[in-house]
């Protein structure tokens, strides 16, 4: 996409975090474009990255927001420069100060309230049906007087996930899991005074290979201009968590899903969507939307289709040329997270081995690893090491 690039200044503020940011920065130098980072700490992989021309520090605490804000208003630049998220928090920031940012920047991301919606899985799971989007049966709301006859009806195992932020800080976990009644009823007591920053789903039958994401990009008039979609492999923690490994495909059908999401909620920028093909159902379920650009965003610009590019083009109003069909087929791979979920769900040492001796010789995207900006995933690499090692070594005690 180089060649979609006007001008000397196309420069883009990103408010980075973790392998997120990382990824849209090399994306966005892959473009052709600069990147200023914000991040969490001088620790953080974009921080460590050699890419971005400038980097500043602000620590998540309770007054990042407004110090993101301070920093923002304090920069000078003779044009508007673009401004992209790399977390929920960033996406709910931009979308929340839009009117104050929008006098030095520009911005491509839904409206305040969507994004709030989008960020509270209760709002989300409310919005997807009145959409009519499938999703798995759920309990949005467990302080229900009839919350036990909803339960009645759902088959374990079932999933917890916290609303938001604030029910994370409670469980201080992204999920859990209930294989029966008694573990969802301990839960009620022991929570019960919070019970209403949580919702529960049912598992999804299948297997790793079953999950689908798409990050995607749409317009001001939330038209879907990009998308790409890949099967995931492979998740740490395993079965729930984010991706590990996973290979390039096309899904027209993920694609349409997507399209219609977008222009039925009203979308606006970049996101990342999620989906599980039930066997039982014979149809894609509807998993979530992260209002912000995803994990993977780097897969996404190794196979073609550049989404931090597109969204920093569309909220520059840069017109575009046309984007490519993604390549299919490649392998991304975050070797030590992959490892240590496998290790973690008792794979055997031999099953591991043979999947890696498969893998290696395939084309593939390292979630970290490039050549010419070696360091973050140095680091990266080092910092897993020490968590294998604490976490064998509990295994040996036990």
């Amino acid at each position: 996409m180089a060649d979609l690039i006007h001008g000397a200044q196309n420069l883009v503020i990103v408010l980075a975090n973790g392998t997120n940011g990382l990824g849209v920065v090399r994306s966005l130098k892959r473009a052709g474009l600069r990147s200023i980072v914000i991040c969490p700490s001088s620790a953080d992989l974009a921080a460590l990255s050699n890419i971005p021309e400038q980097k500043y520090f602000i620590s998540l605490d309770d007054s990042w927001d407004k110090n993101v804000l301070c920093l923002l208003d304090s920069l000078s630049f003779d044009y508007l420069l673009p401004i992209l998220a790399c977390s929920d928090r960033a996406a709910n920031f931009i979308s929340s100060n839009s009117e104050l940012l929008s006098r030095k920047y520009k911005l491509l991301s839904p409206a305040a309230d969507l994004t709030a919606a989008l960020n509270d899985k209760r709002c989300e799971i409310e919005k997807m049906v009145a959409l009519g989007i499938p999703l798995p049966k759920s309990i949005s709301r467990l302080d229900d007087s009839d919350f036990g006859d909803q339960l009645n009806v759902l088959k374990y195992p079932l999933i917890l996930k916290p609303r938001s932020f604030a029910g994370y800080e409670i469980i201080h976990a992204k999920n859990i899991i209930f294989n029966d009644i008694d573990e969802v009823m301990a839960f009620r007591s022991d929570y019960a005074n919070c019970l209403d920053q949580f919702v529960i789903q049912e598992v999804i039958a299948g297997t790793d290979d079953q999950l689908w994401v798409c990050n995607a990009t749409f317009d001001k008039n939330s038209n879907l201009v990009a998308a790409f979609t890949f099967q995931r492999l492979g998740t740490m923690p395993s079965h729930y968590g984010v991706t590990s490994l996973a290979i390039s495909r096309l899904n027209p059908q993920v694609v349409e899903l997507v399209k219609s999401i977008g222009k039925g909620i009203g979308y606006v920028g970049p996101a990342m969507f999620e989906f599980k093909y039930d066997i039982i159902r014979n149809e894609y379920l509807y998993i979530e939307i992260n209002p912000r650009l995803g994990m993977c965003n780097w897969f996404d610009s190794r196979c073609g289709i550049n989404n931090p590019a597109v969204a920093a083009f569309l909220a520059d109003d840069k017109p575009l040329l046309n984007i490519p069909t993604q390549q299919d087929g490649l392998i991304y791979w975050h070797f030590m997270g992959d490892l240590i979920a496998r290790l973690e769900d008792r794979e055997s040492i031999k099953n591991i081995l043979l999947r890696v001796i498969k893998l290696i010789f395939k084309k593939k995207v390292w979630a970290m690893f490039v050549w010419s900006d070696s360091y973050p995933a140095t680091i990266s690499f080092f910092n897993n090491l020490k968590v294998l090692f604490s976490r064998v070594m509990k295994a040996i005690k036990r």
